[in-house]
């Protein structure tokens, strides 16, 4: 409850550019991890789905349960 739109918009662009700086600095064949504790989907899924398509060279390989401890239901998405 302490943030609105504004602020909203703002963190979406500084995880915009978080993501960008990490692709530039990886090395060729490497993972890049993106995680989030945020529960915006602006800030998650979305940032996801818009760095994909502005990045072909990059896959998403999703997180198997086997490796966090079988605990499934903190995976979101596929």
């Amino acid at each position: 409850h302490l943030k609105n739109e504004k602020d909203q918009a703002g963190l979406e662009s500084i995880q915009t550019r978080l993501l960008e700086n990490a692709a530039r600095l990886l090395a060729v064949g490497g993972t890049l991890v993106y995680c989030t504790w945020s529960l915006q989907t602006g800030e998650g899924e979305r940032q996801i789905e818009r760095f994909l398509l502005d990045h072909r060279n990059f896959t998403r390989v999703p997180v198997l349960k086997e490796e966090i401890g079988n605990v499934d239901g903190i995976i979101n998405g596929d």
